[in-house]
């Protein structure tokens, strides 16, 4: 028994809900933007904890990512992390 295609949001014009923030990360320069940022966490709470030793006591650190995303008028989606 064949089963119909859902048609894709593409087709029906359907503006697509919400995504999995890693996955979109994942994909941008084949998981090298995933990767960086995974190792600079590593790196910050590596800092972190060193220096919560050296004064004993709390400190604290932030991770910021900045990107860029562009849409044209052909709804043609791109981003930029530099």
């Amino acid at each position: 028994m064949a089963t119909e295609r859902k048609p894709t949001n593409e087709e029906t014009g359907e503006v697509e809900g919400p995504r999995s923030f890693s996955a979109f990360l994942g994909n941008i320069a084949d998981g090298e933007a995933e990767g960086e940022c995974s190792y600079q966490l590593h790196e910050l709470v590596k800092a972190l904890r060193k220096e919560s030793v050296a004064r004993g006591d709390k400190v604290s650190g932030a991770l910021s990512i900045k990107m860029k995303f562009v849409v044209d008028n052909l709804a043609t989606f791109s981003s930029a992390t530099r």
